[in-house]
């Protein structure tokens, strides 16, 4: 697999970048805030553009938090857009939480059903890959089990079925859309891969320990302001650290009476403003639900 090469490439990577559409149900902004409507904005080719000796860790890889909620109440949204719209805009960071129920693995956010199981995340993003083989995408998967209070669900946990139960549903697809292996790969070993990170106790070959990596996830936060200083304080040590240390920082909030909508409607627009036109690694930054602009400006970071 041949090397991509950065120089004279930094502007065509701006190509498509049109204009925005702000707002869903919960408000309305400009384009660190995402739609309900498809996008104009296409950036589904940006990680082809870098070369193959580059780590992921050694990036700035625009995410997104509970990447699937957008079932229930207010308080358990947290994106508007579907996976395809989110890998059209250049997203390539995906959080997945799911429990074992029936047989199944069911995308849950705290108790809520997400209308989803891992084969539904799974699936659109392999076809996406198929398509852009030199892209990656990495995805965490987390177990979501709230409390030991959470009875409906704890009554039927075991740390061995919940591992197995991954294991068996990710080996029906392509075993080389993977990266199954615990190390940090470059992109030249990762490229038309999803590099698993797996956050739940498992003896398979799931990808990179999330132990291994520095995480900032902060989440029972009231005020959007308070939120924003512990991101940057973060990303400040994201900068400043390892650029072979995988870094994630989420964004992501809720608390009191405030909806994770409305703490990135703070945050995003926070956020913006600090990484628009730096050219420094920034890590992972999983949001709740960022908009073109944020999206492109995290990208163009890396160039």
């Amino acid at each position: 697999m041949g090397g991509r090469g950065r120089k004279g490439r930094k502007e065509g990577v701006r190509v498509g970048v049109g204009r925005e559409r702000g707002g869903n149900s919960i408000t309305k902004g400009p384009g660190f805030w995402n739609s309900t409507e498809t996008p104009d904005t296409k950036y589904d080719n940006w990680v082809s553009l870098l070369l193959d000796d580059r780590s992921i860790a050694d990036l700035s890889i625009p995410g997104t938090h509970q990447s699937v909620a957008n079932a229930g109440l207010v308080w358990s949204w947290c994106q508007s857009l579907s996976l395809e719209a989110q890998l059209s805009l250049g997203v390539r960071f995906f959080d997945i939480h799911l429990r074992h129920v029936d047989n199944n693995l069911p995308v849950y956010h705290a108790k809520v059903y997400q209308n989803s199981n891992l084969a539904d995340v799974l699936k659109p993003i392999i076809e996406f890959l198929n398509v852009h083989t030199f892209e990656v995408v990495v995805m965490r998967i987390k177990e979501e089990v709230m409390t030991k209070q959470d009875d409906d669900y704890e009554t039927t946990y075991n740390r061995d079925v919940f591992c197995k139960a991954v294991n068996d549903e990710i080996q029906r697809f392509p075993k080389e859309r993977f990266w199954f292996n615990g190390d940090i790969p470059s992109l030249g070993d990762a490229r038309g891969k999803i590099v698993l990170i797996s956050d739940f106790y498992t003896d398979y070959p799931l990808g990179i320990p999330s132990s291994n990596l520095k995480v900032s996830d902060e989440w029972n936060v009231e005020l959007g302001e308070k939120k924003w200083e512990i991101v940057r304080k973060h990303i400040k040590e994201v900068i400043a650290g390892s650029r072979n240390e995988l870094c994630i920082t989420f964004t992501s909030a809720k608390g009191g009476l405030a909806s994770p909508g409305e703490i990135a409607n703070v945050v995003n627009a926070k956020l913006h403003s600090f990484v628009c036109g730096k050219q420094e690694r920034f890590g992972i930054i999983a949001m709740d639900y960022p908009g073109p602009q944020l999206i492109r400006d995290i990208i163009d970071s890396n160039f």
